[in-house]
C-alpha cells in the first residue's frame, strides 16, 4: 500500500518521533520530515544557553559576540533526533574579532553538561571530561594547550565525545572570514559528509554504525582569550523517514522529558490506504491479543509504561502488520528530603561549614537529578537551604532545610576595668560581644574548660593576675586574655563636687569612632542628665550619676565636673572611678591626664567625653563618677 504523507507541522513531527514503531520486514518506506527556522521570529523550537540569543533586528542567532570568554549554545528543544539519516543545512558567519574560537554543529549529543568556553567551543565542559556525541567543528583558533587540542588554526573537523578527538579534518579559511557561508551536513548511518557553499569539504566513514545513544542536536560557539562574532541562520533539518506505517498514532498530553508525558495522554489513530480498497476498520489493544475496534480518541491515564498495539484492515481483508507505541506517563512529582550530614552542638550551633544532603525517590519514571550536597559556610542564625529534585519526566519537587545556625568566628572578650594599678579593691566584669561562657583563673595559671566558670563580677582585693577566655554558643574559643591588677592601700581621699555642666544644651552633637569630627546636628533627639549625689552620707556631693536618654550611634557629649579636694592627701586622677553601666554600647574617655592630681584644698575641672558606639540600639545609658 502507498503511504500518503500529511504536513501537520512541527508539533506533529515531535509527537510522531516520540513513538516507537514496530514494522513488518519487506515493506518499502519513503518520505521526509523537515524542521526549518529563519529566526525572523521566536519559533519556540530552541533553548538558548549562555551568551546565545536571537538577534531580532538581524533575524539570526548570535552564539557569541566579539567579546572574550563567552560560550553560547542553541539546543533543539522538546525532542531528540536519533534518526539514522538526516541532513542539517544552515548559514554561518565567524569573524569581526581578534580570532577565536569557532562553531560546532552537535548531534547524537548528550545535553546534560555545562558547556565550556575557549578551545572546547561548548562541545564539552571546561573540565575536559568527555560528553557523548558527535560534532562538525568549524574551528578558527589553534588551541595547543589541552593535550594537542587542534590540528591547525583553521579547519573543519568531525569530532566525537571530546573536543580534541578529531575523526577527520580539513584545513580551510572559510571558518573565519567574517562572511556568510552555506553549510550542509549529511548523516547517513555510518557516513558524515560536510559541504560548504556547495563544495564537499570532507567525508567521514565510521567503521560501524554511528552511536545514537543520545539525541541532542544543537549549535555551540565560544571565545576565549581571543574572540569573534559567531552567528547562524536559516537552519533546516530534514529527517529521512524509513518507517512508513499505513496507520499512525498521535499522542497528546503535557510533554515531559526523556519521552515521558506528565499528564493523561489522548491517543488518536489515523489510517490511510492510498489507492487501495480503503480502510475497513482500525483496532487497538493493550496486550496484543484482545483487540478493541477504534471509534475515536481514547485516554491513557495509568502512570508508568503502557504499550498500545494498533493495526488496520482494509476492505479486501489485508491485515496491516501490528505496530506498537510505548506511552510513558508520570504525573506525580518526586519525593525529596534533606538534612545536615552532621548534628549541631548542644546549643544548636555549628562552628564549621555544614553539608546539607538531599535524597529523592520517584516510583514511576525515576530520578533525573537532585540538588547535590550543599556546603553552607555563611555565618548566621536560622539559615535555610532549598534542594530540588526532578524526575525523568520533568516533574519537580523542592525541600527546604532550615533552622541552621553557623558561627565560625571566635568571640572577642574584655575585662572591665582593665588591668592596672588601683587604690582599693576592684569589681571586675567580663564581657563579650555575643552570648558566651567564660573560664578564668586568678593565680596566673592557664585556664581551661575545667577552670571556674564566670558567673558575675570578680572582686579583686589584692595583687592578681587574671587570665580568662570565652566560648560562644557554637563552641568557638577566644584567645586567652591576661589582665594584671596591682591593688594599692586605700587612700583617705575626699572631694566635693561643686557643680557640673555639659556641651549638649540644645541641639545634639556627634563624632566619629575616634572621637574626632565633632559636629553639631540640626536635631535634638538625645539628652544627658547629671545628678550629684552624697555617696557616703556626710552631706557633701562626692558622686555624680550621668544618664544619657535617647542615645543613638555616634551621639557625643562632654561633661565637666567642678571638684575640690577636701581631704588631706593629693587626689591622683588615676583614682577617679568611672563606672560604665553599658560598656557594650557606651564609650567613655577621661579628658585629663591620669598622672595629674588635685592638691588638698584645690579645685579642678574634670572633663569626661562620652559617645554611643556604632551598632548600638538607641536607648538609655548610664555611668557614675566617684573616688
Amino acid at each position: 500500500m502507498k503511504r500518503q504523507l500529511r504536513a501537520f507541522g512541527a508539533a506533529l513531527i515531535f509527537a510522531v518521533l516520540c513513538v516507537s514503531f514496530l514494522s513488518a520486514a519487506g515493506i518499502a518506506y519513503a518520505g521526509t520530515f523537515t524542521i526549518a527556522d529563519d529566526f525572523s521570529a521566536d519559533s519556540g523550537l530552541w533553548s538558548y544557553v549562555g551568551s546565545a540569543y536571537r538577534d531580532a533586528g538581524a533575524g539570526n542567532v548570535v552564539l557569541t559576540q566579539n567579546n572574550n570568554a563567552q560560550v553560547g549554545v542553541l539546543w533543539l528543544r522538546d525532542r531528540e533526533i536519533r534518526d539514522r539519516k538526516f541532513t542539517v543545512e544552515f548559514s554561518y558567519l565567524a569573524g569581526g574579532g581578534t580570532g577565536a574560537d569557532g562553531i560546532v554543529l552537535m548531534f547524537y549529543k548528550n545535553k546534560n553538561y555545562s558547556p565550556g568556553g575557549g578551545g572546547v567551543i561548548g562541545f564539552i565542559g571546561g573540565d575536559l571530561i568527555p560528553v557523548a556525541g558527535y560534532g562538525v567543528e568549524f574551528d578558527n583558533h589553534y588551541n595547543y594547550e589541552h593535550y594537542g587540542m587542534d590540528p591547525s588554526g583553521r579547519h573543519i573537523a568531525v569530532i566525537k565525545d571530546r573536543a580534541n578527538n578529531h575523526l577527520k579534518y580539513v584545513n580551510t579559511d572559510v571558518v573565519e572570514d567574517n562572511r556568510w557561508h552555506q553549510a550542509r551536513v549529511v548523516v547517513d548511518n555510518r557516513n558524515i559528509t560536510v559541504f560548504v557553499d556547495g563544495n564537499k569539504m570532507l567525508e567521514y566513514v565510521s567503521p560501524g554504525d554511528l552511536d545514537r545513544t543520545f539525541g541532542g542536536l544543537g549549535f555551540s560557539g565560544a571565545t576565549g582569550a581571543f574572540n569573534h562574532w559567531h552567528r547562524i541562520d536559516n537552519v533546516r533539518i530534514t529527517l529521512a523517514d524509513e518507517v512508513a506505517p499505513s496507520t499512525n498514532i498521535d499522542l497528546e498530553g503535557i510533554t515531559g522529558n526523556n519521552g515521558w508525558f506528565r499528564s493523561d495522554v489522548v491517543a488518536t489513530l489515523n489510517a490511510e490506504d492510498g489507492d487501495g480498497s480503503g480502510v475497513s476498520r482500525t483496532e487497538y489493544s493493550f496486550d496484543g491479543t484482545n483487540w478493541i475496534t477504534y471509534t475515536g480518541p481514547f485516554t491513557i491515564a495509568v502512570e508508568g509504561l503502557t504499550t498500545v498495539y494498533y493495526r488496520s484492515i482494509d476492505k479486501a481483508g489485508n491485515v496491516e502488520a501490528t505496530k506498537s507505541a510505548v506511552v510513558l506517563i508520570d504525573k506525580t512529582p518526586p519525593e525529596i528530603t534533606g538534612a545536615p550530614t552532621t548534628a549541631p552542638n548542644g546549643n544548636g550551633w555549628y562552628n564549621t561549614g555544614v553539608v546539607i544532603h538531599f535524597e529523592a525517590s520517584d516510583d514511576v519514571s525515576g530520578i533525573a537529578s537532585v540538588t547535590p550536597d550543599v556546603l553552607l559556610t555563611t555565618e548566621g542564625e536560622g539559615l535555610e537551604v532549598t534542594g530540588t529534585a526532578t524526575d525523568r519526566a520533568g516533574n519537580t519537587a523542592s525541600c527546604t532545610v532550615g533552622g541552621i545556625n553557623i558561627d565560625l568566628t571566635a568571640p572577642s572578650a574584655a575585662a572591665n576595668p582593665l588591668g592596672g594599678t588601683y587604690s582599693g579593691a576592684q569589681s571586675v566584669a567580663l564581657a563579650a560581644l555575643e552570648p558566651a561562657t567564660f573560664y578564668y583563673t586568678t593565680d596566673g595559671s592557664e585556664p581551661g574548660e575545667e577552670s571556674p566558670v564566670y558567673e558575675g563580677p570578680l572582686e579583686i582585693a589584692a595583687d592578681t593576675v587574671l587570665k580568662f577566655f570565652a566560648v560562644d554558643r557554637a563552641g568557638n574559643c577566644s584567645q586567652i586574655y591576661t589582665e594584671s591588677y596591682t591593688i594599692l592601700p586605700l587612700l583617705n581621699l575626699k572631694w566635693y563636687i561643686y557643680g557640673c555642666k555639659q556641651l549638649d544644651t540644645g541641639l545634639d552633637w556627634t563624632c566619629d569612632s575616634d572621637f574626632g569630627g565633632i559636629t553639631q546636628t540640626a536635631a535634638d533627639l538625645a539628652s544627658t542628665i547629671i545628678v550629684r549625689e552624697d555617696g557616703n552620707g556626710d552631706g557633701m556631693y562626692d558622686r555624680a550619676e550621668i544618664t544619657v536618654q535617647g542615645g543613638y550611634p555616634g551621639y557625643y557629649n562632654k561633661i565637666v565636673l567642678d571638684v575640690k579636694n577636701t581631704g588631706t592627701e593629693p587626689i591622683p586622677l588615676e583614682q577617679v572611678k568611672i563606672a560604665n553601666g553599658n560598656p557594650e554600647e557606651l564609650e567613655l574617655r577621661l579628658l585629663e591626664s591620669p598622672a595629674s592630681s588635685i592638691a588638698p584644698g584645690k579645685r579642678k575641672a574634670i572633663g569626661i567625653a562620652l559617645r554611643v558606639k556604632d551598632g548600638a540600639a538607641p536607648g538609655l545609658f548610664t555611668f557614675t563618677v566617684s573616688l
